[in-house]
């Protein structure tokens, strides 16, 4: 089920939580804005710079298939709302190839530009599980599945993939019997050339091979170093690749702390060990590190006067994004989430 509450009204319950060295009052009032449209939510949060002065941030909300898709009366960019619509009405429809293969898809709103609409249209990201079947079908033929979904994603949306097919049927193939699932995001009004595929729970040690497998366009070192680094932290990551014909030099990276950090504490040097590395390192300022313990902790809801309490809400760090980028010191974000604890999470 989607969060038994409305997002605007959440968003305004949590903004108190919401360190203004991290989101700003600004870009509050412009998610309140938007949320007032947007359809039913199952988890939403903030994508916040964490090596940034400014307290920008975007913004993003998670959906479930069953939930579908519906566009704000008002929006600044009508033509991606109405590819949008036109993937929504195939995912939606009884037992489609997308309705079986996508549980749920992500949609991100860059609100951090203030000279944007508030009523934009977001990136997309969708989860996709191409159908594992019986245990005798080859790695092959569910990387083939996966492959057909993605080209059928781009169909529905009317985005061209001609050019990037095959980097991303050798995306498909390397990755898939990896992880669980993939990711496949679609900036829809930013490049419509350029797409992104995420590997979740992808084991660290596994990506000098990954990258090479794919023909990545990065250095030959694969950030060595960096990832001795990260694996102080974890043994497994989300990993985040740009895919046009080639895959692009630009690599993220996913620290995923989840439901577990609603606890944290920022006394206890365990819980704020990776966020004081990435200060350390340069990614991350002080106050902003400082700013994400204020966030994380649990509230309940009283239900509909005479009705049960709607439950456990959560405010989590889902995950910490580390990018980096020939020629640029690494980037790290933070990915704030709200969430109704009893349903979890479908991806």
């Amino acid at each position: 089920m989607a969060a038994p509450y409305p997002l605007a009204g959440m968003i305004q319950m949590v903004a108190p939580r919401l360190n203004p060295a991290l989101v700003s009052r600004d870009t509050i009032d412009r998610v309140v804005d938007l949320s007032r449209d947007l359809p039913r939510w199952q988890c939403a949060g903030f994508e916040c710079r964490l090596g940034e002065a400014s307290a920008n941030a975007d913004f993003g909300i998670h959906v479930r298939r069953r939930d579908g898709l519906s566009a704000p009366s008002e929006s600044g960019s009508p033509e991606a709302w109405r590819r949008l619509q036109q993937f929504s009405s195939q995912w939606t429809s009884g037992r489609s190839l997308l309705g079986l293969a996508i549980p749920a898809v992500s949609l991100e709103f860059d609100v951090s530009d203030p000279k944007a609409p508030h009523r934009t249209a977001p990136s997309v990201f969708f989860s996709i599980h191409p159908g594992r079947g019986p245990r005798h079908e080859s790695q092959a033929s569910i990387a083939q599945a996966c492959h057909v979904v993605v080209r059928t994603v781009l169909d529905s949306l009317g985005v061209p993939s001609g050019h990037a097919d095959d980097a991303l049927e050798r995306c498909c193939r390397v990755l898939l019997h990896r992880v669980p699932f993939l990711q496949f995001g679609v900036w829809l009004t930013r490049s419509l050339t350029t797409f992104r595929v995420c590997a979740p729970a992808l084991p660290l040690g596994a990506i000098p091979a990954v990258v090479r497998e794919l023909g990545w366009l990065g250095p030959a070192d694969a950030y060595a170093a960096q990832w001795r680094d990260l694996s102080r932290f974890t043994d497994r990551v989300s990993l985040h690749l740009d895919v046009a014909e080639r895959v692009g030099p630009r690599l993220g990276l996913e620290v995923g702390f989840a439901e577990s950090s609603a606890a944290f504490n920022a006394d206890d040097p365990e819980d704020t060990r990776f966020c004081d590395y990435l200060v350390d390192a340069g990614m991350c300022r002080p106050d902003k590190r400082d700013a994400l313990f204020d966030w994380v902790g649990g509230f309940r809801l009283g239900g509909p006067a005479g009705g049960d309490a709607l439950g456990l809400f959560l405010r989590t760090i889902s995950h910490v994004k580390v990018v980096y980028q020939p020629g640029r010191a690494p980037e790290a974000k933070a990915y704030l989430a709200v969430g109704y604890l009893p349903t979890g999470i479908e991806h």
